[in-house]
């Protein structure tokens, strides 16, 4: 981070940034550490030893700093090392395993939901879409966006959202939104994410009748659109990443019954807040989660409640969204 307006842009994953630290001229190491709406604010305590000595001022002293290597066990004269560089139980150790080379320590947390970004994070297999941004509700802000240390888009407008495009199939990003004051700079909030890039599993349209069953889209103007599934799929039948579910519609033989019906695709969920979730589509039928992460029942093919075994998970599954009669 720098002096001034706070750049915490650059993920650990990537490069050093040249000006992040310099001890000798009192620039102190700083990380934030970004975990559901906190913030932990870090800096690196760099071993070394001490010398008090009198102050210039009467009655007040004042410690001389000199920063040492791990392997410097014991104090020069005159020094002292703080046990803090001590990993051990007994009092002043010097065996060279429990020496340690410096350690984090806390600034501040900054805590709560309120002070963090709230926004919809979605992935197809070669992109991440950013949208419905619900907080801060500051005036006069700009929007950053930042994938793995890189700036790709800035905007005063949140309500425009942005889609990182161009992206690998399968793999992992560090995606970083800052809130600045758009007239100061100054930092006002900021979410980090790690993700994914995966499209949810393909809608799977086995043992459906090929004669009675279509693809169900919408053209300009609203108006539904019917393709049977015997035809080539429609390049608008659905795309996840934009909220644009597959659909199909299936038809009695005599053509007097239809079922509307929308592909479910397995995934995992984080409850954010008693009104938004955050979504994580899965791969086939894994079960590998982040930590506080839940897949729905619906997705297991069981009797038995949070049932593990391999062979009862499914990919997905239709849904019915209505059915008409008598048409």
């Amino acid at each position: 981070m720098k002096i001034g307006n706070e750049h915490s842009e650059i993920p650990i994953s990537m490069k050093v940034p040249e000006d992040w630290y310099n001890y000798e001229e009192r620039k102190w190491a700083n990380i934030v550490v970004r975990n559901e709406g906190k913030e932990t604010y870090l800096v690196w305590i760099p071993r070394y030893q001490y010398m008090i000595r009198p102050s210039q001022t009467v009655g007040q002293e004042e410690a001389e700093i000199v920063f040492i290597p791990k392997n410097k066990t014991e104090a020069s004269p005159g020094y002292n090392i703080p046990e803090a560089f001590v990993w051990s139980d007994i009092e002043a150790d010097t065996a060279a395993d429990k020496q340690i080379a410096g350690f984090w320590t806390t600034k501040y947390e900054v805590a709560g939901i309120e002070t963090g970004i709230e926004a919809d994070i979605t992935t197809t297999n070669t992109s991440v879409k950013v949208s419905n941004i619900r907080k801060p509700t500051e005036t006069n802000m700009k929007v950053e966006y930042w994938i793995d240390g890189e700036k790709r888009h800035e905007t005063t407008n949140k309500e425009e959202g942005y889609e990182y495009t161009g992206l690998e199939q399968n793999k992992k990003y560090t995606v970083t939104i800052i809130v600045r004051n758009s007239i100061t700079d100054a930092h006002i909030a900021a979410l980090t994410k790690e993700v994914t890039t995966r499209g949810p599993n393909a809608p799977d349209l086995t043992g459906f009748n090929e004669g009675t069953t279509f693809y169900l889209t919408w053209d300009a103007g609203g108006n539904e659109v019917r393709t049977p599934i015997t035809g080539a799929q429609p390049e608008n039948w659905y795309n996840y990443g934009k909220k644009e579910w597959a659909n199909i519609v299936t038809t009695s033989e005599d053509r007097t019954k239809e079922t509307y019906l929308v592909w479910i695709p397995r995934y995992a969920y984080l409850a954010l807040d008693n009104q938004y979730v955050d979504i994580l589509w899965l791969p086939d039928t894994s079960q590998d989660v982040p930590e506080g992460y839940n897949i729905p029942e619906a997705f297991i093919w069981s009797d038995t409640e949070g049932d593990t075994e391999q062979s009862k998970q499914i990919r997905g599954f239709w849904t019915t969204k209505y059915e008409v009669n008598n048409i």
